[in-house]
């Protein structure tokens, strides 16, 4: 803009420069003054509406740090660069609802359901969100709430990728035991329908209440050659943790998680997307969402990028020897 501003000027005293040597009359002058500004008007207006079409892009976090701020960090860095879309970042609790956006990025459930129950018809693409939840909440949306596109990339892996570990990890196991909660019934419906493809059996304990947790694990361990946890807040919490995998060690029951700290706190494996990882993939996802400069989500899907961890120390005291990390994660690509 400072070099437009300067090149008008320039004009300016081109002008005035060559009506004082060659003496031009006035009438000559004030046309081409007004001839410049009229230049230095299109370009202004030239950049104003070419702001305007900028497309604007919100990341609207749940909380203020953590997960949430990995995710949009690594979102931010990934679209940032040459793609002509203005990014801003908001916390949920200073949310100002009724500004012009083209697109708003949920992070985490709760601004997931915030962004669904406002006033508008803004898209908005869910991330790190569960499946089960960000489908629960999109049909009670549709309940009353306005229409409006959504997307999203689910926190956790698709049924088909767990399983594999599991076959890769432990070739031997045909039958895997499941606890099933309330946040996890269509999970469950999932992964029953995974491993028929997979030739594996599922072994499902309801569990309804902490109470059942022990007597559905004892039953699992008769049933099951494995345990695979699915992300229910019934069944796995802070409070039935720690009693959950002391129990399946004491029953010599190998437990594949979804996530790191599960796989920290016990489990022989954990597979999950970091949120970094989540962040760079929502970004190339909005990237092609906008191509052609109209936004066109796509459904909501499992990512497609995975990290895994394992726990050798408790796979040595289980009698399982592991492959490596490096081979279990190329043979899942």
């Amino acid at each position: 803009m400072r070099h437009l501003l300067a090149r008008a000027d320039g004009r300016g005293h081109a002008v005035m420069k060559a009506a004082s040597h060659r003496a031009v009359p006035p009438q000559r002058v004030g046309a081409l003054r007004l001839a410049a500004l009229r230049w230095l008007a299109g370009c202004l207006g030239f950049f104003a509406g070419w702001a305007a079409l900028a497309q604007s892009v919100t990341l609207l976090l749940s909380e203020p740090g953590g997960i949430y701020l990995e995710a949009a960090q690594a979102l931010r860095q990934e679209l940032e660069v040459g793609n002509g879309l203005r990014i801003r970042q908001q916390i949920l609790s200073e949310r100002r609802p009724g500004e012009a956006e083209d697109l708003v990025v949920a992070l985490g459930v709760r601004a997931y359901a915030a962004a669904l129950s406002e006033p508008g018809g803004t898209p908005v693409l869910a991330l790190l969100v569960p499946r089960q939840t960000y489908e629960r909440l999109l049909a009670e949306r549709g309940q009353g709430g306005p229409w409006r596109p959504v997307g999203g990339l689910y926190l956790d892996q698709p049924p088909a990728r767990q399983l594999q570990l599991l076959q890769l990890a432990l070739p031997g196991t045909r039958r895997v035991g499941v606890l099933v909660g309330a946040d996890s019934t269509e999970q469950a419906e999932a992964l029953a329908e995974a491993a028929r493809s997979a030739r594996l059996q599922l072994q499902t304990q309801t569990v309804s209440s902490p109470g059942e947790l022990f007597t559905a694990l004892v039953v699992l361990s008769g049933q099951a050659q494995a345990l695979l946890l699915l992300p229910d807040a019934s069944v796995v919490n802070r409070g039935t943790l720690q009693s959950l995998l002391l129990q399946t060690y004491r029953e010599r029951l190998p437990v594949v998680g979804y996530s790191a700290a599960l796989a920290d706190a016990g489990a022989i494996l954990g597979l999950y997307a970091t949120p970094a990882q989540l962040g760079r993939e929502a970004a190339q996802l909005i990237r092609t969402a906008f191509r052609g400069g109209e936004l066109r989500l796509p459904p909501a899907r499992h990512p497609e990028t995975f990290s895994l961890r394992i726990n050798r120390s408790v796979a040595r005291s289980l009698g399982i020897v592991l492959p490596a990390e490096a081979e279990l994660t190329s043979r899942l690509r």
